[in-house]
């Protein structure tokens, strides 16, 4: 028992490392490697994913239009992530 909670405990931490790490390489790739005080529109694709999520939170909190892709099951989701458009990928 003790040692089932001790993995689940680990695998919670790794988890929450995940999370600070997509969110940090989406932070990276919109505002240190592209211009976005000149960009008023933006395609992410993996909208519903780890680095494409808070890419879409990301850049529509700077103001930008968003697009971006996912599989129709979860264009709703990416919209309420702030996409204003979301493209089928398949």
């Amino acid at each position: 028992m003790r040692l089932q909670l001790l993995i689940q405990f680990h695998a919670f931490l790794m988890l929450l490392h995940l999370k600070k790490l997509a969110g940090y390489t989406a932070n990276e790739a919109l505002f240190r490697k592209l211009p976005m005080n000149h960009i008023k529109t933006i395609l992410i694709h993996g909208g519903a994913g780890g680095v494409g999520g808070f890419g879409v939170q990301l850049a529509k909190n700077a103001g930008k239009t968003v697009f971006s892709t996912a599989s129709a099951h979860n264009h709703e989701y990416v919209k309420s992530l702030g996409a204003d458009y979301v493209i089928d990928y398949r």
